[in-house]
């Protein structure tokens, strides 16, 4: 059985009654069944080139790494409450992680850490419009897991991990729901054309918490042929906001083992370029897929002095997330 929200008619009606309502309107909201789980195929690749310029042109050199995690996730609502707060548990039915070595650096001889999320159950609450309220469940099993990462017998302050998807499987997991959860005024709904913004967890190679603001449009609302669908596009820019409440999976500093990241330092977030395309299936309350494509340029600078060059980064990544088993 289904527990509908009736916030979306109640919030037509008094602004229809308001007199402020300009034009059609589409809620967003999220809902959860509770005679079987959602399922999601959730994939997060990215390549990263690090360009290493020299006084000469052959001097030049470039490296890339490509790695990947894929994700079968399922979501079942534990309790439900259309007006309030929900119990959602979430379960990580499989996690796995391919990654190729850096030209230059050894293989990781150990799998990543993430791939210990498969069987893993985490509970969270969640409002009707997808905002996670309470996540102490979650950053528990991420501080668990990313514990894992670090190289056994190095003490601080020369900390050193391997490297880890981790940061990946929680910027999907906190905003998966965002394009609903960050309208300011969910019960007046959003138009078609009109922006909104959210600050989110840039997912990287390097486990710095960096923020990205994503804006969100309504692109297209349901006709007569389609009733169902909502699409909402989403443009992205480096913000040196602060990250809002995100789930940290480790503490203190540290380097990262079998990279060139693990010998530079100040990087510099420059430039992000990208966009994203996210669908809701307005009829049932839920993300029916979310595909998202973006690049940044980062420099930095090496930990021992190499003449007057500095590493150039681009990070080229996509997300892609696809309800299963409809």
């Amino acid at each position: 059985m289904r527990h509908r929200i009736t916030i979306s008619v109640l919030g037509g009606l008094i602004l229809a009654l308001a007199g402020c309502q300009t034009g059609p309107r589409t809620t967003l909201l999220v809902d959860f069944p509770t005679d079987g789980p959602l399922k999601y195929k959730m994939t997060s690749q990215r390549k990263v080139e690090i360009r290493l310029t020299g006084d000469k042109p052959e001097r030049d050199q470039s490296h890339t790494v490509n790695e990947s995690l894929e994700l079968v996730m399922e979501y079942r609502a534990v309790e439900s409450n259309p007006f309030g707060l929900s119990t959602i548990e979430g379960k990580c039915v499989s996690a796995k992680v391919q990654r190729d070595s850096l030209r230059g650096t050894q293989p990781a001889k150990n799998a990543d850490v993430a791939e210990a999320l498969t069987g893993r159950t985490f509970r969270f609450t969640i409002s009707p419009t997808g905002r996670i309220e309470d996540y102490s469940d979650l950053e528990k099993l991420v501080k668990e897991i990313g514990a894992k990462s670090f190289v056994e017998g190095v003490k601080a302050p020369t900390l050193v991990k391997d490297p880890d998807m981790l940061m990946d499987f929680i910027a999907i997991q906190w905003y998966l729901w965002d394009c609903a959860a960050a309208v300011k005024n969910p019960s007046g709904g959003v138009q078609i054309g009109k922006d909104w913004k959210a600050i989110q967890l840039l997912p990287l190679p390097v486990p710095i918490p960096v923020a990205r603001e994503t804006t969100y449009r309504l692109t297209e609302t349901p006709d007569p042929a389609n009733p169902k669908k909502a699409v909402i596009a989403s443009s992205y820019a480096i913000s040196d906001k602060e990250i809002p409440h995100w789930p940290t999976p480790y503490e203190g500093k540290f380097n990262l083992k079998g990279s060139l990241f693990a010998v530079m330092r100040n990087y510099r977030f420059n430039t992000i370029e990208g966009s994203g395309t996210a669908v809701m299936n307005l009829d049932k309350g839920l993300l029916q897929s979310d595909q998202q494509q973006w690049k940044v340029g980062i420099t930095a600078e090496f930990l021992l002095p190499l003449g007057n060059s500095l590493p150039q980064i681009i990070v080229d990544q996509k997300i892609d997330i696809q309800r299963i088993g409809e």
